[in-house]
């Protein structure tokens, strides 16, 4: 008796869900009703960075090197790219990276759009977000330019500096 009453219920179900039936089965009537599901694509962006490593620096010498942010974002999604003045940086136009072994002692340094070095990379206190970029949801990467200049006497030592990276969207 049970697999009867599964087969007759797979029917029903597989009627089309637009026509109403109503059908008896012992003491049970069946009166299947349609519904609608309904959901919400939200705006949603991830974040990837990869380190900036510029190597040995020499007073003559100047220094660049170029690190990555990955942004993955919902189709449509407008967004922009921001990267703070650092922890020990005193603006955008000023970052500074401080020697390990030594604190208070620092060495210039910046992040830039592009290659040329012509536009700062900032954020909203300085220098210029990378705005009016559009998720595809798809992975997109982004190329950070730094730069050492040169003629910093600043004593020998491993010096580092941690960036905020901000996806506003």
């Amino acid at each position: 008796m049970r697999s009867i009453k599964k087969l007759i219920i797979v029917t029903i179900l597989s009627l089309p869900l637009f026509e109403s039936y109503a059908v008896t089965l012992g003491p049970y009537t069946l009166a299947p009703q349609s519904f609608t599901s309904t959901f919400v694509v939200q705006d949603q962006c991830i974040v990837n960075t990869n380190s900036l490593a510029f190597g040995n620096y020499t007073v003559t010498t100047q220094l660049t090197a170029n690190a990555t942010i990955t942004v993955t974002c919902t189709v449509g999604t407008p967004y922009s790219i921001w990267i703070n003045k650092g922890i020990a940086g005193t603006s955008i136009g000023n970052r500074l990276m401080t020697n390990t072994g030594q604190p208070g002692v620092t060495l210039k340094y910046n992040l830039y759009h592009d290659a040329a070095f012509a536009a700062t990379w900032g954020d909203n206190t300085g220098g210029l977000p990378k705005n009016g970029l559009t998720g595809n949801g798809a992975a997109q990467i982004y190329t950070v330019y730094g730069r050492i200049p040169t003629n910093q006497t600043s004593p020998i030592g491993d010096y580092s500096d941690t960036v905020t990276v901000s996806v506003v969207f």
